[in-house]
């Protein structure tokens, strides 16, 4: 039967026990090591005692004396000379290390003797390493070693004697079975390992009125707030080790590790679902779920009317769309995982007991040896014979990321099925933010168009305001919003970002002011994103001030306009010649206003000096909302229809969406600290 010695060529030989049966199935002749001569550190303690040798002294390092190959599955393990063997002695701190990787609370902390061996993994006859082990990918180097537990009284050359024959490979079950009691087996390599992970969202709809509306249908209920959890799919390829403790009695412990030298920088992919679902739910059911009240009635509506293909559609568009916006959530929180997990020293880790598997259990296990993890990670302690000790899991759900639904034009309509039966689904670039739009909006591939998105999303908030300001409708909450991503961001937009977060109060306006003082060269692309929570109760102050217990005018609109404006373009040498227009007095302005025309508009201003280009637009569009804003207050104030005046707010105005001048001017109006929550992130640096 083949064996693994260890030589120094002269005085010292030490061979593993012929018996074992772990590795010698798989070996078709011996594995010899040799050991440098001038090398004592082997020779002088091989006949002493664990607890009179120095284990700073390990580990100690050999090659194999002739190159040696054998078959597992359909590939092939190479040893070659030239690639390194080692010994270990694990006590003290590294022994600590160790015990840790494996989730095991010991006291008194126990040594352990190792002994390993690297070789390179090569396709077999049919050009792929099959089933082999772990994950594992053909053409890389791996490392196969074992430990066992020892005593202080323990000879050094038995307790490696028992390290080298108990040697195996976790291909299958009945190699470790084959593990005995009390070791603990390790591979390591490159592999892709797939596994499952858990990510929180906090799913907030923003339920908007596109066209004018008066009274809310008693039929449409909505759900303002859910919490969804998102299991995705994870392959990661990288260096990862898998360490197996036979417990006894077919009973092991499996750890899962990141490699000592894995770069968790290197890309992973994963997947939310597949073939229109979502984990194992079906998207169109998913989203019924978290949007509708009554998901069961209007889901089966929807599934009433849509036939088979249509709805088969509708849940593919959907899982591609949040499977689009939840990115980069998930990604931040897989890498803060993977970076937390390498510091723990585990990915995952878990108790199984061979004797107690089933038939859903058993091709769980057996998946999880060759490096897929995805049924063990998903069910967890629910399959027999597995329990859960460690998992990434927890690590993916520590931090919770917002997810936010634009339902445009839902408020439009008496339910929440016969808005889905017309809506388009389309998330917005690489955002957190999904929109559903049963109106006129532009979306390429799934994708909306964000500045399109911007215009939609202001005129949208600003009729939905007006309504839910009326004492015809109940009590409702919805968002104000507005975003900007720029790719390579100049000076004169950072600096109109950092006024902006400013003026709100916000943090993130240091950061954004780090990142103006500093040289533009290679500036990252940066996101901004700007949110106004409203009610009913706000919605009123806006229209009506709290303190004067008085509807505002439109001239109340205009010095909020002017206002905001003046915040955003303030220091920006850029656009000091905008700047005058916003300090000018209303009977100017209204002046201005009776010019009618944009060309007339544009050349009274022009005669007064107003030298920018920009200065028509700028007035052009602050004027029609402190207009329309206006109608819609008097409306309110005298309890007569709103329609009118909210259809002020459709009139044509293509100018002005790119800075968040709205936001911050009906902000403004609302009394106490800015109640304007903002992000600011910034990519690609």
């Amino acid at each position: 039967m083949p064996i693994i010695t260890i030589t120094d060529g002269s005085s010292l030989e030490i061979a593993s026990d012929q018996s074992s049966p772990a590795l010698a199935h798989y070996l078709q002749s011996g594995l010899v090591f040799v050991l440098d001569r001038t090398n004592a550190v082997l020779t002088e303690p091989e006949n002493k005692k664990i607890s009179d040798i120095d284990p700073g002294s390990f580990p100690v390092s050999m090659s194999p004396a002739t190159s040696t190959s054998f078959a597992v599955s359909s590939a092939t393990v190479s040893v070659k000379p030239g690639f390194e063997a080692s010994v270990d002695l694990l006590s003290g701190d590294k022994a600590s290390d160790f015990a840790k990787s494996l989730g095991l609370d010991i006291s008194p902390l126990p040594s352990w003797v190792g002994f390993g061996f690297a070789a390179e993994l090569e396709s077999g006859p049919s050009g792929t390493v099959g089933d082999f082990t772990f994950g594992l990918v053909s053409g890389g180097e791996i490392k196969i070693s074992n430990y066992c537990r020892v005593a202080g009284t323990d000879l050094f050359r038995d307790a490696l004697q028992r390290a080298m024959s108990g040697l195996t490979l976790p291909h299958d079950f009945d190699d470790l079975r084959a593990l005995p009691q009390g070791h603990i087996c390790r591979v390591e390599g490159q592999a892709s390992l797939k596994f499952t992970a858990s990510v929180q969202y906090s799913l907030l709809n923003n339920t908007l009125a596109t066209a004018p509306f008066e009274i809310l249908s008693s039929a449409l209920t909505v759900k303002a707030q859910s919490g969804p959890k998102f299991q995705v799919t994870v392959e990661h390829s990288n260096t990862h080790q898998l360490t197996i403790a036979a417990l006894g009695n077919n009973r092991f412990r499996l750890s899962v590790s990141l490699g000592a030298e894995a770069d968790i920088e290197e890309s992973f992919d994963f997947s939310i679902g597949v073939s229109g679902n979502i984990g194992s739910t079906d998207a169109l059911q998913f989203l019924m779920e978290h949007v509708s009240a009554v998901p069961d009635k209007d889901l089966a509506q929807i599934r009433h009317v849509l036939s088979g293909q249509e709805q088969s559609e509708l849940r593919d568009q959907i899982r591609t769309v949040v499977q689009g916006a939840t990115k980069g959530g998930v990604s931040a929180s897989l890498h803060d995982a993977l970076k937390q997990s390498q510091e723990n020293e585990y990915l995952f880790i878990y108790d199984v007991d061979l004797n107690a598997l089933d038939t859903l259990s058993t091709p769980a296990v057996q998946s999880a040896l060759k490096g897929d993890f995805t049924h063990v990670t998903a069910l967890g302690s629910s399959l027999a014979g597995v329990k859960e000790v460690k998992s990434i899991s927890t690590l993916t759900l520590t931090k919770t990321h917002t997810l936010t639904l634009h339902l445009l034009g839902l408020l439009n309509f008496t339910d929440v099925s016969t808005f889905m039966k017309k809506a388009k689904v389309a998330h917005l670039g690489d955002t957190n933010e999904i929109v559903l739009a049963a109106t006129d909006i532009k979306i390429v591939q799934n994708t909306v168009n964000p500045d399109h998105l911007r215009k939609v999303l202001t005129k949208s908030a600003m009729i939905t305001t007006g309504a839910a300001s009326s004492s015809k409708n109940p009590d409702f909450k919805f968002q104000m919003v507005f975003f900007l991503k720029k790719a390579g961001v100049n000076d004169s937009d950072l600096r109109q970002i950092c006024n902006s977060l400013g003026f709100v109060s916000s943090p993130f306006a240091d950061v954004a002011k780090t990142l103006l003082q500093a040289p533009s060269m290679h500036r990252p692309d940066v996101f901004v994103d700007l949110s106004l929570s409203l009610d009913k109760n706000l919605s009123i102050e806006i229209f009506k001030s709290p303190t004067s217990g008085k509807f505002r005018s439109s001239d109340d609109f205009v010095i909020a306009g002017q206002k905001a404006m003046a915040a955003i373009l303030a220091n920006d040498p850029d656009n000091a010649d905008r700047l005058p227009l916003f300090s000018v007095g209303l009977d100017f302005w209204k002046e201005v206003r009776e010019q009618g025309s944009a060309a007339n508009i544009q050349r009274i201003l022009t005669d007064h000096g107003f030298k920018a280009l920009a200065s028509w637009s700028d007035f052009i569009t602050i004027d029609w909302w402190a207009q329309a804003m206006g109608k819609m207050a008097a409306a309110l104030a005298s309890g007569s229809s709103l329609m009118e005046a909210e259809k002020e707010v459709l009139k044509e105005s293509e100018a002005g969406f790119d800075v968040p001048w709205a936001v911050l001017a009906t902000s403004s109006l609302l009394p106490g600290p800015s109640q304007v929550t903002a992000n600011f992130t910034t990519s690609g640096a």
